[in-house]
């Protein structure tokens, strides 16, 4: 028997599953059983079984170890060489590795390549440390080598729903937040200071409780649910029902002389459920709107029904990297997102 086929028998679980899912069965083996000792190299310190006993070592030793059991599995993989964000862009006009200071795994299935990167234990298999998000990555195949634009294997998405009770001026709040991808990743490096900042962005605020799930499963959605009140939510008969998602809006400069990025795919979903009170009416509100261009989408869909008033509003970020000549066709769509958001809905 092959050397280190017990590792892929552990990895994979006797699975006959998909090629895609046996890559991420043998992705998580390798993140949660190996240990990177945070150096990173194009090169292995040692030989695999060293690696495999020892169950540590630098970037190389981790991805050539999962590039080895990928293969081992059936899996067309690959190195792809790194050069981190920290170190600057990559330079297609050098042929040499010697500006490369990470490697990661590249496999090919159905003519899609997909990205691992297993050292560090609180990323899923889908997305990458953002310092890997350097636009180009150099992928070895065979005795071959090509430029391909490295990114995150899915779409970070975000699925917040708010639930407005109004009472006089105040409004009693249950707020939901699914998050996928850099959107849970960041939030749980950041442990709950983000929920300490987002109530101290709210201002007057009571009652606060919270519940978050899945805060140490990386695999799993990070699901938020916050119960508050704010007191004068209505000032002068109107409030912004957006106000509460704190959506940050980019791209106020006239001109830009440099390409804009994104670092990563993104969609957002919010959803908005406002009970007024009954002795209220609806003067104005936000309407129906529909925007696309150039990679980036909005669509906004309102309803009424008595006393209710429901918002949909989705964004899209198709693609994470924009040249310096689409920058007017982002500052546009931003200021049009930017003038709906701060549409307050008034009341009578």
């Amino acid at each position: 028997a092959w050397q280190f086929r017990p590792e892929l028998d552990l990895a994979l679980k006797n699975s006959s599953d998909t090629a895609l899912n046996k890559a991420i069965l043998i992705y998580n083996y390798i993140r949660d059983n190996y240990q990177w000792n945070n150096i990173y190299n194009i090169y292995t310190t040692d030989d695999l079984s060293k690696i495999a006993k020892n169950k540590t070592g630098n970037s190389a030793d981790i991805s050539m170890m999962l590039i080895y059991l990928l293969k081992k599995a059936g899996l067309d993989a690959f190195p792809a060489l790194i050069k981190t964000v920290d170190k600057g862009y990559v330079d297609v006009d050098w042929a040499s590795a010697k500006q490369f200071n990470n490697v990661i795994a590249c496999v090919e299935i159905d003519n899609k390549k997909y990205f691992f990167d297993a050292k560090n234990k609180n990323i899923p298999w889908y997305i990458l440390a953002e310092n890997n998000l350097n636009y180009l990555c150099r992928v070895i195949k065979n005795q071959d080598s090509e430029f391909i634009n490295v990114k995150p294997n899915k779409k970070s998405v975000k699925n917040y729903f708010l639930d407005l009770t109004m009472q006089n001026n105040n409004a009693n709040c249950v707020f939901k937040m699914y998050d996928l991808g850099y959107f849970a990743y960041d939030k749980r490096k950041d442990d709950d200071k983000w929920i300490n900042n987002f109530t101290t962005k709210l201002g007057n605020t009571a009652n606060l409780s919270t519940e978050v799930a899945n805060l140490s499963q990386p695999d799993e959605p990070l699901i938020s649910t916050l119960n508050f009140t704010i007191n004068d939510f209505v000032q002068n008969n109107e409030f912004y029902p957006f106000d509460l998602f704190q959506i940050d809006l980019l791209f106020y400069s006239s001109s830009r002389i440099i390409p804009v990025y994104f670092t990563y795919e993104q969609q957002m979903n919010y959803k908005i459920h406002v009970k007024l009170p009954s002795n209220k009416e609806i003067i104005s509100m936000p309407q129906n709107k529909n925007l696309f261009t150039n990679g980036l989408s909005f669509l906004a869909l309102v309803s009424t029904n008595y006393d209710y008033i429901e918002i949909d509003l989705q964004i899209n970020i198709d693609k994470s990297y924009f040249n310096s000549v689409d920058y007017n066709d982002l500052r546009n769509f931003f200021l049009e997102l930017d003038n709906y958001i701060n549409t307050p809905i008034v009341l009578y």
